[in-house]
């Protein structure tokens, strides 16, 4: 190995780390994230240990078959395994294009709306919040009714909501990635109408939203355990592309 080789060996990007702003704001305790690319040495695990020391809760991802790294996270670290994501693409240029304009809406900078926030509002019931005993009920079931709140009045959010008898029953909510790829954030719809393929929907706007602005893919993130959501991507087109380990870390316990 030359010395151009073991410098590049050397400047490999084994993790990220990064603070979480709107968690340290929402949880009131000071919040970051660890995301591990590949197995980490002796020095990224002493990095990582002083990192964390800085913070009350750490989210810490990990890529899949990195056992290593998943054997020094639950034993060393005593973090918890939280969530497995699942990412799933689109390729929109292969994409059935239908776009039902009856009913549905599509804007960015959408004003406060009361309507969506009551949709939403306890209507994840898979989620990494619920599954942490350190946080409480409320304050996990209102991660998503925060999100959603944060996303109105904003040029880079896009909703897509679906109307019946003037109230909103449905929504995509989505953002861009680049100039090529859109991320759906959320997607939900009233438990009244769960079956009567509100989603189908809403997902066939956003290809045609996606097709007519020159964008080629479509991103979305699910937890493993809902298959409901899986099975729903996968039958518009949708292909598994990452799975991540997710586990949380507290320096203390209790905090709620």
């Amino acid at each position: 190995m030359d010395n151009e080789e073991k410098k590049a060996v050397m400047n490999e990007k084994r993790y990220d780390t990064r603070e979480l702003e709107w968690d340290t704001q929402y949880f009131n305790i000071k919040c970051a994230r660890i995301d591990i690319q590949k197995k980490l040495n002796k020095d990224d695990i002493n990095h990582i240990e002083e990192y964390i020391d800085k913070y009350k809760f750490i989210t810490i991802t990990n890529a899949i078959g990195n056992s290593f790294n998943n054997n020094y996270i639950g034993s060393r670290l005593k973090a918890f395994l939280a969530d497995v994501n699942v990412s799933l693409t689109k390729n929109i240029e292969l994409a059935e294009i239908t776009s039902y304009k009856k009913n549905i809406h599509l804007e960015n900078n959408k004003p406060y709306n009361e309507q969506l926030l009551n949709l939403v509002d306890g209507a994840f019931k898979n989620s990494r919040f619920l599954n942490d005993e350190n946080i409480s009920k409320e304050k996990a079931h209102g991660v998503y009714k925060e999100w959603v709140k944060n996303s109105f009045n904003r040029e880079d959010k896009y909703f897509i909501t679906y109307n019946f008898n003037g109230e909103v029953i449905a929504f995509v909510l989505f953002s861009k990635k680049n100039k090529q790829e859109l991320i759906i954030e959320l997607i939900c719809v009233n438990d009244e109408y769960i079956g009567n393929g509100l989603g189908k929907k809403l997902m066939r706007e956003l290809d045609s939203y996606a097709l007519k602005n020159n964008f080629k893919i479509i991103n979305v993130g699910t937890q493993i355990e809902n298959i409901n959501a899986l099975n729903f991507y996968i039958k518009f087109g949708y292909k598994i592309k990452d799975i991540r380990y997710i586990y949380h870390f507290w320096n203390k316990e209790n905090w709620y």
